[in-house]
């Protein structure tokens, strides 16, 4: 298995929710997700995805969120 980690950081609970759920619903990744809130008042997802995901993805998801 192919299993990529990666982590993304916002401002905004509501940011870190939409990509959470394009991450699972439209992309169909399968793995672990831990969403938490940060000391400093920042959101944090921290992906173990299953599958690899397709090339540009991440980029895709900051541009979306920000």
């Amino acid at each position: 298995m192919d299993m990529q980690s990666f982590t993304l950081e916002f401002e905004e609970r509501g940011d870190l929710e939409l990509v959470a759920a394009r991450l699972w619903e439209r992309l169909g990744i399968t793995g672990e997700m831990e969403l938490k809130r940060l000391e400093d008042g920042r959101w944090r997802v921290e992906v173990w995805a299953e599958n690899g995901l397709p090339r540009g993805v991440l980029k895709g998801l900051r541009v979306a969120a920000g």
